[in-house]
């Protein structure tokens, strides 16, 4: 998986959130769309939140967090969408948030 823009493929999502092999062998368009709407069920079934980036990060500390308190130190430069994913306000003086990248 790549990062923003792209989008994970619909083979990396069957297996990652169904436990389902798809497009393994060829490409069938039934399997394919039936894959499509079980993640649209569970997604509906789990909430919004379910399988987003900002769900997993809850689960665990901010890499800045993690960072300070061993006593390092780094600069991130990214929008500020994507700073907000890792750096709490505290931390702000690390980051350089950019309006074009």
């Amino acid at each position: 998986m790549q990062g923003p823009p792209a989008k994970p493929a619909l083979r990396f999502l069957a297996d990652k959130y169904l436990k389902r092999k798809i497009q393994v062998a060829e490409h069938d368009s039934v399997v394919d769309a039936r894959a499509a709407l079980d993640l649209v069920k569970l997604k509906i079934a789990k909430g919004p939140a379910y399988g987003t980036i900002s769900q997993h990060e809850e689960q665990g500390d901010r890499l800045m967090d993690v960072l300070h308190a061993h006593d390092r130190r780094c600069t991130l430069i990214d929008r500020t969408d994507m700073l907000n994913r890792h750096v709490t306000g505290q931390l702000l003086y690390a980051v350089l948030p950019v309006s074009h990248l």
